[in-house]
This record gives structure tokens, C-alpha cells and sequence, in this order.
């Protein structure tokens, strides 16, 4: 069968046979469906979520990448075999161009098995968690914290809601008021406003300031990825729902609050010793609602255990001894039950992006330059393309530090690049020196996915110059640097279509050229 498909290829399709396409994609595709079923079916159950190694990937992108290399090298074992170009073939550019196209697309489709595998655990997880209602657990979490001691400075009246407000309001006048004075005044400032709240703090030691459930202020849960569910109430919004829960005694809501929130801890495996109605009346012990006792906030925190048992190194049963130790106190594996819901949010916000997608491109279109260059010149021309590279990088990396060389860098490269494009293209077209008119296409071949980034970094690097003043936000200069700032997505995107045309239009006629010509 291979044989007989082999034999049509050659007749009928010989870019194909040439570049072994037809077989080598479709295996990159099984080896994906097989990464993707082994993440599917990998076993991690809810109450495992909290566990950090069910989601690290470092064996896997290990394997990933030994795959990837070996899936390459025996490709390029069958495909360098043959090279129509170098022997004089009667190539159009269409041929050329599909070629170039074909060996992108192999890069591409072999660089990211792990990517497979950690999409199939994902879905996995998601399948696992789709019932969860993660706005609602968060609320419960979140609104519990405000009940719940774990560390007595959050409960200090300067960290209540009402203080945290004022300081950002205070904190955001001065911020506006520090960009109208100039950098000696804005240092004299900083310094005097630091003596001030040095001073502030030194005087609230001096106040016995009881500590109240009030004064909570705090998200113990917080998603940095966005939110599809729903609205997660704020810190504000929870601190009402406390303050009126406190201040007209419901003390069966509370005790609900408690229950549910154990039971989530059950949900996801979490460990605690925790006794609602002891927990209800703490919080009710005097009409301030002062705060008398702190709750271990991770089993793991407890230097108490560590110092009575003179444990100086962490091993193995440490873990299982510290929770027997803590049995005698009240503790809740906060961390545990906080990384568990992060971990559902990231799954169901999944990890694609256009910045990924944008490395994964740039990857297989460098691997597709590289291996294209040395597919059209010689053996000879593109070793000593090579060698000249890291002289290159020594020769610039001198330059750079003798003339401090900064902002200007970029351009220096950009510069050195279009010099030895026009000394190339000349050598190329007046049929001279072919030698030195290889290397300098393999040169600008290989920087020119770089040429266009690098001009936008000059530029954005010049016009930052005081953007962060207010008045000079409207300025020509800064709304350059913010739409760069804020369209590097486009301008890479942009870039690998400028790379991909200018492959066609320019370099592959210019290589084509350059063969044609006279050896020395």
C-alpha cells in the first residue's frame, strides 16, 4: 500500500514525495489525538485540585519536546535525501513557495504535543467540575473569611473598608500632585510623606485598638482570570453583608455560612478542625465583636510543631504529624480550598491565547527559514553563514557596550541589515562573488523576521519620554507610544504576513537568481 502510494507521489506529486507531507502531518495529528487522550484520561478527581504536581507539566513538555526532536531529525533523514533545487531542477516559484509553506506547516504541527496533552486535562477537569457553581463557593468563601481569624492584623481598624477607601483616595490626590512638582521636589516629598506615616504608625502602637469582625476587609479568594459565571462581589459588598449579619445577631446565618463552607472543604479534599457553633459564639462574645482567637490558616504554618519536635529539615511524614499535632487546635486549609477554585477558574477560562499562538508561529517560521536557507545554498555558504552570526553578535555586543548603545541598538541592527540587504542584492544581480553573495542572503533571510519588531521597539522606546505626566498624554509622541504599547499583537501579526510575502516576492526570486549565477 505505502509502496503503491509512493510511486503515485513520485509521478504525480513529487513535492510531496520530496517532502514526505502526506505522511509525516497526518503522524504529528495522531501524536496530538494521543497526547490530548492522555491528559483526558488522566486520574485526578475534585478533591485532588488542590494538589500543584496534577498540573505541572515539566515531564510532559520534557517528553513533548524529545518527541518533537526525534519526529524531526527522522523527517529530515528522509527529506534532505533529495534536492531538486541544488540540482539544477526547473523549479518555479509556485514550487518554491509551496515548499516553504510545507515545511512551516510540518514545524508547526510538531512543536506543541504538551499543548494536546494539557487541552485533554482540561477538559477533563471541566467535565469533572461542570456543576460547580464557582461564583457562589467564592461568596462563601470570601463572606466566611470575614468571621474567621486566621491572621489578627486583619482585623485592625486601619485596614476596615472605610480607611482602606480613604488612604486610596488620599494616595491618588497625592499621586496627581507629585507629577506637577519637579524630580527634586517629588524627592523631598516622598521623603516627608514617608517621615509622616512612619510617625502614624508609631503612634497606633501606642493606642490599644481593639481588634473587631468589623474591620475586615479582605478577598481570600480572588480570580485573576475574568470571571464567566457571573459577578463576584467585591470586598465592600462582603463587608456589608458581615456588618449587618453582626450588628443584628444572626447568628443562624452565620452557623449556615460555617456549614456550607465545610462542606465545600469536603468537596475538594481540604483538612480542617473547625466547630461552627464554637466559631458563631467567638464571633458574638461582646458587643464590639472583638477578635479573641486566631485559626491556623494552613496546617504546614506551624512553627510551634516544628520547634517542639526539633524538626530542622522538611520529609516525608512531616505533613501527616503536623495535622495529627493540629488536631488539638482549629485550623482550616485555607490555601488548599483557595488554590482549588483558582484551579477550576483557570481551566474553565482555558490557557489559549494570541500571544501563544504568536510564539508558536514565530518558532516554526524561524525553523522554516533556517531549514529553507539551507535547502537553496550550499553546504559551504551556510556554515559560514552561521560562523559569521556569532562573530556578528561579539562584534555588536562590543559595540554596543563601548558606545553605551540603548534606545539606538535596535536601529543599529536595522541599520547593519538593510547594508548588507542592498551589498547582497548588488552582488546577486551583477552575477558577482557568490560566495559572499550567499552569505549575505542567509543573513538578511535569517533577521528579517526581526527587522519590522525592531523598528516599532526604537520607536516606542523614544516616544515614552514623560507619558506618565497628564498633560502630556495627548502629546503626538505619546499617543505613538500607547497605540504600540497597546497593538503589539497586530504589529507581530502583521510582521509574520510582511515574512511570509516577502519570502514569495522577493527572497525566492533572489535565490533563484543567485543559483543561476557563475561559480567563482
Amino acid at each position: 500500500m505505502f509502496k503503491k502510494i509512493n510511486n503515485i507521489l513520485i509521478s504525480k506529486y513529487p513535492l510531496l514525495w520530496n517532502t514526505k507531507a502526506v505522511f509525516v502531518i497526518p503522524l504529528a495529528i495522531i501524536i496530538h489525538v494521543l497526547f490530548y487522550l492522555a491528559g483526558f484520561i488522566y486520574p485526578i478527581s475534585i478533591d485532588e485540585l488542590w494538589q500543584y504536581y496534577h498540573f505541572k507539566e515539566d515531564s510532559v513538555v520534557m517528553l513533548s519536546v524529545l518527541i518533537s526532536a526525534l519526529f524531526i531529525i527522522i523527517w529530515l533523514v528522509f527529506y534532505l535525501r533529495n534536492n531538486p533545487f541544488k540540482s539544477f531542477y526547473t523549479l518555479g516559484r509556485g514550487y518554491m513557495f509551496k515548499e516553504f509553506v510545507l515545511i512551516f506547516t510540518v514545524f508547526f504541527s510538531s512543536a506543541t504535543f504538551f499543548l494536546s496533552y494539557k487541552q485533554g486535562l482540561y477538559d477533563n477537569v471541566d467535565l469533572k467540575t461542570n456543576d460547580i457553581n464557582l461564583i457562589e463557593e467564592s461568596k462563601v468563601v470570601n463572606l466566611s473569611a470575614h468571621f474567621i481569624a486566621f491572621d489578627y492584623s486583619d482585623f485592625n481598624a486601619n485596614g476596615c473598608c472605610d480607611s482602606i477607601e480613604a488612604r486610596r483616595v488620599r494616595d491618588s490626590i497625592e499621586t496627581e500632585y507629585e507629577k506637577t512638582l519637579t524630580p527634586t521636589e517629588r524627592r523631598e516629598y516622598s521623603r516627608r510623606k514617608q517621615a509622616e506615616r512612619d510617625a502614624a504608625r508609631e503612634k497606633a502602637k501606642m493606642i490599644d485598638d481593639p481588634h473587631s469582625y468589623l474591620h475586615y476587609c479582605k478577598l481570600e479568594v480572588e480570580f485573576y482570570n475574568t470571571i464567566k459565571e457571573g459577578h463576584l462581589l467585591n470586598e465592600v459588598e462582603l463587608n456589608k453583608i458581615a456588618h449587618d449579619w453582626l450588628k443584628k445577631g444572626k447568628k443562624d446565618s452565620l452557623q449556615h455560612l460555617f456549614v456550607r463552607l465545610l462542606a465545600i472543604c469536603d468537596t475538594y479534599g481540604v483538612t480542617y478542625n473547625f466547630n461552627p457553633k464554637t466559631q458563631v459564639e467567638e464571633c458574638f462574645n461582646d458587643s464590639a465583636f472583638t477578635v479573641r482567637n486566631t485559626l491556623y490558616r494552613y496546617y504546614v504554618d506551624s512553627t510551634d510543631y516544628r520547634r517542639e519536635y526539633d524538626y530542622d529539615e522538611y520529609n516525608d511524614d512531616y505533613d501527616e504529624q503536623v495535622r495529627n499535632y493540629l488536631k488539638t487546635y482549629s485550623f482550616i486549609e485555607m490555601g488548599n480550598l483557595k488554590d482549588a477554585l483558582q484551579q477550576i477558574d483557570s481551566v474553565r477560562n482555558g490557557f489559549w491565547n494570541i500571544i501563544l499562538f504568536i510564539v508558536w508561529i514565530y518558532y516554526a517560521l524561524g525553523m522554516t527559514i533556517l531549514l529553507f536557507s539551507f535547502r537553496v545554498t550550499r553546504l559551504k555558504h551556510w556554515f559560514l553563514s552561521l560562523i559569521g552570526i556569532g562573530l556578528w553578535a561579539i562584534l555588536l555586543a562590543l559595540i554596543g557596550v563601548g558606545l553605551g548603545l540603548n534606545k539606538e541598538f535596535p536601529m543599529l541592527l536595522v541599520f547593519i541589515w538593510l547594508l548588507i540587504f542592498v551589498i547582497g542584492v548588488v552582488q546577486i544581480v551583477n552575477r558577482k562573488k557568490k560566495l559572499l553573495a550567499g552569505i549575505a542572503y542567509n543573513w538578511i533571510l535569517w533577521f528579517m523576521p526581526f527587522v519590522l519588531p525592531l523598528i516599532f521597539v526604537f520607536i516606542d522606546s523614544t516616544t515614552n519620554k514623560d507619558c506618565y505626566k497628564a498633560e502630556l498624554k495627548a502629546t503626538i509622541n505619546c499617543q505613538i507610544n500607547h497605540w504600540i504599547d497597546t497593538h503589539w499583537v497586530l504589529i507581530n501579526s502583521v510582521n509574520i504576513a510582511l515574512v511570509i510575502v516577502l519570502a514569495f516576492f522577493v527572497f525566492i526570486p533572489l535565490v533563484r537568481k543567485w543559483q543561476s549565477n557563475p561559480d567563482e
